[in-house]
């Protein structure tokens, strides 16, 4: 499987932390950790909601999905332009830090990269995810990727879950049809990146 299959997560991000950045930035208390941290589900929220009307109109797998990521990226790359000023707020001033600061720096680091090893750890051991995984959200992302104008299928009462939104298995979708293929990277990248 070619590592590859991570650039078609890359467009939603990024429309999560350019609008985040425009909602935050304003306000002055934005830092880059927060609107990251934002970005990226607002990305995912946006790109499923759109990826959903797509499906809607035409069908998941109908070619030219990614012309529409990329004009909303262009469209808030320009209105993000006449803010530019405002990104200069999200370096921080590293010489007005105290030790506390600091302190708190590094033990999230730490606790960061523990966190990431853990994950890393878990999805080795369970490529395919606990039974929620596979049984609920993995399956409906197949449903929706491979079922071209049969995927409204997924709300049959047999699979369909009010309690089980529609995000994840649409973010999953979008990347597999994207891609070409259903790699088995796509599931833990999403979950680890929410």
């Amino acid at each position: 499987m070619s590592y590859l299959v991570y650039l078609t997560l890359i467009p939603p991000i990024l429309m999560g932390i350019l609008l985040a950045s425009l909602l935050i930035l304003p306000t002055g208390r934005g830092n880059l950790v927060l609107i990251i941290s934002l970005g990226i589900p607002l990305g995912f929220g946006i790109s499923a909601c759109l990826y959903f009307f797509w499906s809607y109109f035409f069908n998941p797998s109908f070619p030219g999905f990614w012309l529409v990521e990329i004009l909303l990226i262009f469209a808030l790359l320009w209105a993000s332009w006449k803010n530019k000023i405002l990104f200069t707020t999200l370096i921080p001033d590293w010489k007005k830090w105290t030790w506390s600061d600091w302190a708190f720096g590094i033990l999230f680091l730490v606790v960061f990269i523990a966190a990431m090893a853990s994950f890393d750890a878990y999805t080795k051991a369970n490529p395919h995810g606990r039974y929620d995984a596979w049984a609920i959200w993995n399956v409906r992302a197949r449903m929706l990727a491979r079922g071209g104008k049969h995927w409204k299928d997924v709300f049959i009462p047999q699979v369909f879950h009010a309690d089980y939104p529609l995000l994840v298995p649409l973010t999953i979708a979008r990347s597999w049809v994207m891609a070409g293929t259903e790699s088995q990277r796509i599931p833990p990248a999403v979950a680890g990146l929410f």
